[in-house]
């Protein structure tokens, strides 16, 4: 104890023991991993409420549901379009400098797939997708391996007869 505190009285001398017993203990040691455990709830990371995905448009029945996916279907098919324009762009490119006849064949087959899905209406991706089980419509010729085509060899092999 200081040697101040002896003509001290009574009642500072409590206090000063009270704020040496305080301050004076061992102190835990902070853990060198920090949980973040309490920020999880049972769907991940708790999220505040504006930042919680809320559906953009307010859809009131099925053929406004499907007029948005159409116009986001067309909306993507432009993207696409724009896409492929520069690949056919560059395929023509690859087929001016070509010398092997199977180079030439792999390009110019490229090249009509690529033309082929420029072509295709935005609709014809999704009817080609499989229906489930309760819809009812006309099912779609499956697309079939191009005669002398590879396997595996490139996912453009596939062409429609």
């Amino acid at each position: 104890m200081p040697g101040w505190l002896f003509g001290a009285a009574e009642g500072q001398r409590r206090r000063f023991r009270a704020i040496l017993r305080a301050t004076s203990r061992r102190r835990k040691r902070a853990p060198d991993v920090k949980s973040f455990s309490h920020e999880l709830n049972m769907r991940g990371p708790l999220l505040h409420r504006l930042q919680q995905r809320k559906p953009r448009v307010c859809v009131n029945s099925p053929e406004e549901f499907i007029g948005a996916i159409r116009t986001k279907f067309i909306r993507l098919k432009e993207e696409v379009d724009a896409e492929l324009g520069v690949f056919a762009r560059d395929l023509v490119a690859a087929l001016d400098k070509a010398d092997g006849g199977e180079e030439r064949v792999a390009l110019e087959d490229l090249l009509v797939v690529a033309q082929r899905c420029a072509e295709m209406s935005p609709e014809e991706p999704r009817r080609r997708l499989p229906a489930p089980p309760s819809a009812a419509r006309p099912p779609t010729a499956p697309l079939r391996l191009r005669p002398g085509a590879r396997r595996c060899r490139s996912p453009f092999a596939l062409i429609a007869d």
